[in-house]
């Protein structure tokens, strides 16, 4: 029989776009617990849907594993809906909201909406100087009748319908590390020379330089490892 794990690099393979041997001998209950713990579970029943019947789980389960995949897709739409929304009151307040992780990786997929984040994490950045843009941010969500939690020094959150925000003051936990605060001085530095061209078509999202993207998710993932 074909371990769990392997079953699940064939499958996650086959869901994006890649070939992959798979047998037809393993355990579809272990595959689907450890699909939904690596947060993989849409990508592996694309693998699923690209197998022959035979190798596929049989039709009740996989009836069940669609209907879980439904649930995330509808919550990426409300997702991406939240949020431009909330960036287009941000732009209306001369405010840019830059998304960091999120809708950006999602675009790394065949298909974006099955890669959902439990959150949205976003950057905000002034059109105009002479004021804090994540300051105002936060008192535009207060305005609309949303809390906002401000106490924690990297970022402030607050709830809109269907999805957490963490809007970021500082992209890094620096505190006492100069490393890491000479990382967020970069950073700060990289989005505000970026020339503001790249936006989610139809949206005021807009994608942070590449390297941002990517200095930002390898910070992320050192430190919740």
């Amino acid at each position: 029989m074909q371990s769990s794990k392997n079953a699940i690099i064939a499958l996650v393979r086959l869901g994006l776009g890649q070939s992959s041997q798979i047998g037809i001998s393993f355990n579809w209950q272990e595959v689907e617990a450890l699909a939904i713990q690596q947060g993989l579970l849409d990508v592996v029943v694309d693998g699923i849907e690209k197998l022959s019947n035979n190798q596929r789980p049989e039709k009740k389960h996989l009836l069940q594993l669609i209907g879980l995949v439904m649930q995330d897709e509808a919550r990426y739409a409300t997702q991406k809906k939240t949020a431009s929304e909330m960036a287009l009151l941000f732009h209306d307040n001369y405010i840019r909201t830059y998304v960091l992780k999120g809708f950006v990786v999602s675009e790394c997929y065949p298909r974006p909406e099955h890669r959902v984040s439990s959150d949205i994490d976003c950057f905000l950045f002034p059109e105009k100087s002479g004021f804090d843009a994540w300051q105002l941010g936060n008192d535009i969500i207060r305005a609309s009748g949303h809390e906002v939690s401000d106490g924690f020094y990297k970022n402030s959150t607050f709830y809109l319908p269907g999805t957490l925000v963490e809007n970021h003051l500082y992209m890094v936990p620096f505190r006492g590390n100069k490393r890491l605060k000479r990382l967020e001085i970069l950073l700060h530095g990289m989005i505000h020379e970026d020339n503001a061209e790249d936006r989610f078509e139809g949206t005021w999202l807009y994608r942070p330089p590449v390297m941002v993207t990517a200095l930002f998710l390898i910070c992320t993932t050192s430190y919740h490892v």
